[in-house]
């Protein structure tokens, strides 16, 4: 079954999830909404760097002194979410593709 990517992620976090789910076995809900929550977490970390781009990395705060741009912690833990979720999904760079991920097919325990 194919599972479109969200529509409210950019293109390139579109372009993303659909490399993701072409190389990767993500079949079960929890798996894609981890997915979707580390690409929300990376559009958010590419708006923060695009606003600093135009703001500069400093700015002068209200007592006239040099401050770092409030949204560099924003995009630094965004960029943090991003790799924790590749890392839960164990998607991690040069790893091969995982043959299953998520909870084995079957139900629960025993049956």
């Amino acid at each position: 079954m194919e599972h479109p990517a969200p529509k409210k992620l950019s293109h390139a976090a579109r372009q993303w999830w659909r490399e993701i789910m072409r190389e990767f076995v993500l079949d079960d809900t929890a798996s894609r909404l981890i997915l979707e929550t580390t690409l929300r977490a990376f559009d958010r970390a590419e708006a923060a760097r695009r606003q600093i781009d135009t703001d500069g990395l400093s700015h002068v705060d209200t007592d006239g002194r040099p401050a770092k741009h409030p949204l560099l912690q924003v995009e630094h833990a965004c960029r943090a979410q991003v790799l924790a979720g590749f890392r839960l999904l164990a998607l991690d760079p040069g790893t091969a593709p995982q043959p299953r991920l998520g909870r084995p097919p079957g139900g629960a325990r025993g049956h």
